[in-house]
């Protein structure tokens, strides 16, 4: 009989973003090793068709207090009872009646690839409360984004890893975070052993362009966490180093409610000759396109956001065979030392002689080192995820 595996994220409730993708991609992963996958998102989450149709909408949205989301009404108030608070109870409530409407027991696994606060607390709470029997195996994906998201705490962290400590099962409960550094600080908030675990993306190369202006691409919608204020000093920087270079930086807006707040920035942006402004949000479509243009990618993410935090943006360029350049300092800061084509940049310097060194490259000089860095990328993800699952699913 095939095993299910119910990949679960309360957080997917938008049509973009990395939570909708991750699930895709780990459903690949376990459905390449045998399992049935099964995604079970926010009951608000849009999309429908293809192959988002086979995703069980089922819980309320938590997070109206953090990121306000026009489509998901506000869960009703509730009680808090012994839970920390009433969207904790509501979470527990709505975790247990899952549990039970489908049927989940010892020999199924559950996958949470992007842990949020007060859906892996309700889901703690409902398996706590189910008492030892009947637990099905579980791993817990940290990824440095929501797992903070509450204010009734202080120490998110140490409430989840009390529920943890309440539940026991260690040997059927196993927990990873998306990068290195993250896996260090948690395996010390929680102690206990944390993996870490990438996104198992095998290589998917797009050719690299062998003709027109070098595209460095900075992706995802502009915000100050991920540079987007360090954007327009680097081609400024670029273009009076190397004048007589053909190279474009193209880069996402912020999105439209928040453009009149930066207009004067934005405006900068417009005015670059060496910068194409982008549209904040991009279909999967137009997205692609992007990466399928460009020959180099850059992200100049903020120390104190993502020095913990890896990266979806980056995983999927490296799988696309696309060079990269990140900020120093990040998550990622490990696992870049360790490919080719990705380079950790400490200031915008080193951004823009990066990319120059790149520029003035061939496409044949490229490709074996974006090989290589694709492959050992595959590798380490295969790795991880036989890693952990071998131990959750013994």
């Amino acid at each position: 009989m095939i095993k299910r595996v119910f990949l679960i994220d309360p957080m997917c409730v938008l049509d973009f973003g990395h939570n909708p993708k991750s699930l895709l991609y780990f459903s690949d992963y376990f459905a390449s090793a045998g399992y049935e996958p099964i995604p079970v998102v926010c009951r608000y989450f849009p999309l429908l068709t293809g192959e988002y149709a086979k995703f069980e909408r089922r819980f309320d949205y938590y997070y109206q207090q953090f990121v306000p989301i026009k489509t998901a009404p506000a869960p009703p108030p509730k009680g808090s009872g012994d839970c920390l608070d009433p969207l904790e109870a509501l979470s527990f409530a709505e975790f247990s009646q899952w549990l039970d409407d489908d049927a989940i027991g010892a020999d199924d696994h559950l996958f949470y690839p992007s842990v949020d606060f007060y859906g892996v607390c309700g889901l703690l709470r409902a398996l706590i409360a189910r008492g030892a029997q009947n637990i099905p195996r579980i791993h817990l994906r940290f990824i440095g984004v929501m797992e903070n998201a509450t204010r009734s705490t202080n120490k998110p962290l140490a409430h989840i890893g009390k529920l943890l400590e309440s539940l026991g099962q260690t040997d059927r409960v196993t927990l990873s975070a998306e990068s290195p550094v993250y896996s260090d600080n948690l395996r010390d908030t929680f102690k206990r052993e944390v993996g870490w675990t990438l996104y198992p993306l095998e290589s998917a190369p797009a050719p690299l362009p062998a003709t027109g202006s070098y595209r460095v691409f900075s992706a995802g919608a502009g915000r100050g966490d991920k540079g987007f204020f360090r954007l327009l000093n680097i081609a400024r920087l670029y273009a009076k180093t190397y004048p007589k270079d053909n190279v474009q930086f193209v880069v996402q807006n912020v999105p439209v409610a928040e453009e009149r707040h930066q207009t004067h920035y934005v405006s900068q942006l417009y005015a670059a000759p060496n910068i194409d402004l982008l549209p904040a949000r991009l279909s999967d479509d137009e997205l692609e396109a992007q990466y399928a243009r460009c020959s180099f990618l850059i992200m100049p993410y903020d120390y104190e956001t993502y020095r913990f935090r890896g990266s979806a943006v980056f995983m999927e360029g490296v799988a696309k065979h696309r060079p990269f350049a990140i900020a120093s300092g990040t998550g990622f800061h490990p696992l870049v030392t360790q490919l080719e084509a990705a380079f950790n940049c400490p200031g915008d310097e080193d951004f823009v002689h990066t990319i120059r060194r790149f520029s003035q490259m061939t496409v044949s000089d490229v490709a074996p080192l974006t090989d290589r860095t694709a492959a050992r990328y595959a590798e380490l993800a295969r790795t991880q995820m036989a890693s952990v699952w071998t131990e959750v699913s013994a």
